[in-house]
């Protein structure tokens, strides 16, 4: 469904409410459901993806970008796997937080939306960090472009979730309710969809 065809079912499903909005301001809300409020609700492949952290030498913390939702096991540099942590008192128990070692790190603590790493590294590295995140292109969140969005459940999801916000701005108590169990309804689908796995054949005994 291209953005145009978006605008224009969003202000349809108002009954007329939303007429006098301009594209840019059916935008914002459409734009704010498919950046934010999509993947917050929606886990597994379709918010999956990795975060690539450069290193500066001599610091140790590093806070996420705006389009990182969290972070999961699986950080390393290049082959090594690094330790990862989410408790702090075990990580500087763990961890001397007063040494001034420094090397390539081996240990990093998620904490607070930000990484900290042991030892702190001494030059650049290049992290890949599994992460879930929100749409985003070359570091910066991306919002809709004229195209729209391929897949019409998803599509359908940024319209009802865009009218739920769109409806509590302007205190519209109908649309809001059948907005917000049409949204649940479309993000059920698409959980559904990022939570599937491939079905693969498994190998058999043979005797």
């Amino acid at each position: 469904m291209n953005l145009q065809d978006m605008r224009a079912s969003f202000k349809r499903r108002t009954g007329g409410l939303a007429d006098g909005l301009s594209d840019g301001d059916v935008d914002k809300y459409l734009n704010h459901a498919y950046q934010h409020t999509i993947p917050d609700l929606v886990p597994g492949q379709l918010t999956d993806g990795v975060w690539s952290l450069t290193t500066i030498a001599l610091t140790d913390t590093y806070a996420f970008p705006d389009y990182v939702h969290s972070v999961r096991p699986g950080l390393r540099i290049g082959d090594s796997f690094l330790d990862l942590h989410d408790r702090e008192r075990d990580f500087w128990l763990r961890y001397d937080p007063t040494s001034v070692q420094t090397a390539e790190p081996d240990a990093v603590l998620n904490y607070g939306r930000s990484l900290q790493f042991r030892p702190t590294p001494n030059a650049e590295y290049t992290v890949s960090i599994p992460a879930r995140l929100y749409p985003n292109a070359a570091g910066a969140l991306l919002s809709l472009t004229a195209n729209g969005l391929a897949w019409y459940t998803h599509a359908n999801a940024v319209i009802w979730h865009g009218l739920v916000e769109f409806a509590e701005d302007y205190d519209l108590t109908a649309i809001e309710a059948r907005a917000e169990a049409k949204a649940g309804r479309a993000t059920s689908m698409m959980t559904s969809r990022g939570l599937a796995r491939s079905r693969r054949r498994r190998p058999r005994m043979t005797f």
